[in-house]
């Protein structure tokens, strides 16, 4: 295996992106190697707190009769039947008000992960070490109710084919966004910020 660099605005991929990983179709000689040649997994981490979160009052509020995370998961849960996403799971604090998030992700089948902190990273890197034949990351804010399932294929379709770290669907209307990560640079971060 030789590594080289192409006049390219696309990022090359890191030697232990390419090591053990099986294409999913033949790479012509000199061509730049993409994620997009590469099978993923999709892990969709759901972060909602009380104490943290704009209007987590609204939260709580029923939207035609159901809890506004019962209508995210709902939307997340399309994606999964249509293999956008291949997991969902909720992370959250430990503290007794964020119970009744765990509750309505029960209520889903839907694994939920706990940690004392209140910072967010820890929370996924806890359900990533959970999960670690996930390699992609996609981060839904409890408040983002309104997403879209094909935002979701878009958001990742264009990390993966641009090989790209980190992607944040800012152009997006509020509530509506995610970010994708890869699994190995939330890590990195993670290192990094301790």
């Amino acid at each position: 295996l030789v590594l080289k660099r192409e006049d390219s605005n696309t990022p090359t991929l890191e030697f232990d992106e390419i090591v053990n990983n099986r294409i999913t179709h033949n790479i012509k000689a000199d061509k730049l190697i993409k994620q997009s040649y590469f099978k993923h997994k999709v892990l969709a981490i759901v972060t909602i707190t009380s104490s943290l979160t704009e209007g987590s009052d609204l939260q709580k509020l029923p939207i035609i009769k159901e809890s506004s995370l019962s209508y995210l998961l709902k939307r997340l849960s399309v994606s999964l039947d249509k293999g956008y996403i291949n997991r969902i799971v909720l992370c959250t604090s430990l503290k007794e008000e964020d119970d009744y998030f765990v509750s309505i992700a029960n209520e889903f089948k839907i694994k939920s992960y706990r940690c004392e902190s209140n910072n967010v990273l820890d929370w996924m890197i806890i359900a990533l070490n959970e999960n670690p034949e996930y390699d992609i990351i996609l981060r839904a804010k409890g408040e983002n109710i309104l997403i879209d399932p094909n935002y979701i294929l878009n958001s990742v379709g264009y990390h993966i084919d641009n090989n790209l770290d980190y992607t944040d669907a800012i152009s997006l209307p509020r509530g509506t966004g995610v970010e994708v990560f890869n699994t190995a640079a939330l890590k990195k971060i993670f290192k990094h910020a301790e």
